[in-house]
């Protein structure tokens, strides 16, 4: 993946804004997620274990993606071994040099990362982690996390748009990244 960022401007993403968004996250610049995508079993034990994604199960490329509220592609960083964390992605890519002051974001759970954000004078909404199985969300955690997934959902709509590019749909060959500028082609 890869690719040079359409990163339109804070009054661009305005004027696009859905109704959704319009109200408690009318400043929200993008949506942040991770995808992994499917590669072949490395023969060495030392890059399997680079590949291998405890979430998936497999072994897998991860990449970054931001999503704009009205549902661009605005945002595909260069892919990474699927052990990653979303937090050294974020590290790793140029998507924080693109972080402006007064900057919101939307993030699932998973994306602690609440200070490199914070760095560039943005902010972060993810929804209420529950700490055990037991933990019960209070009716004001249960409409927040409600509030975020019925925004969120445009960056789902936007990763299953990149996946289904017949690319994708393959079981990814090793050396994709080993020549990872190789894919700085693939441009949403």
């Amino acid at each position: 993946m890869g690719s040079p960022p359409v990163w339109p401007s804070k009054e661009k993403v305005k004027q696009h804004l859905p109704e959704s968004f319009k109200g408690r996250y009318e400043n929200v610049r993008g949506i942040i997620d991770s995808t992994e995508l499917k590669c072949e079993l490395p023969k060495d034990c030392q890059k399997h274990s680079e590949m291998y994604s405890d979430y998936k199960s497999l072994d897998t490329f991860e990449g970054l993606v931001c999503i704009s509220p009205s549902g661009w592609t605005t945002f595909v960083s260069q892919l990474h071994p699927g052990r990653i964390s979303d937090k050294e992605i974020i590290q790793r890519s140029d998507f924080s040099q693109l972080i402006e002051q007064g900057d919101q974001y939307l993030a699932e759970k998973g994306f602690e990362i609440y200070e490199l954000i914070a760095l560039r004078g943005g902010s972060l909404y993810i929804p209420p982690k529950r700490f055990s199985a037991s933990d019960q969300f209070i009716e004001g955690q249960c409409f927040e996390t409600m509030s975020i997934a019925n925004v969120r959902i445009h960056a789902e709509r936007g990763i299953r748009w990149i996946k289904a590019w017949n690319v994708f749909i393959q079981v990814l060959p090793l050396q994709l990244w080993l020549h990872k500028s190789d894919l700085d082609c693939v441009h949403c």
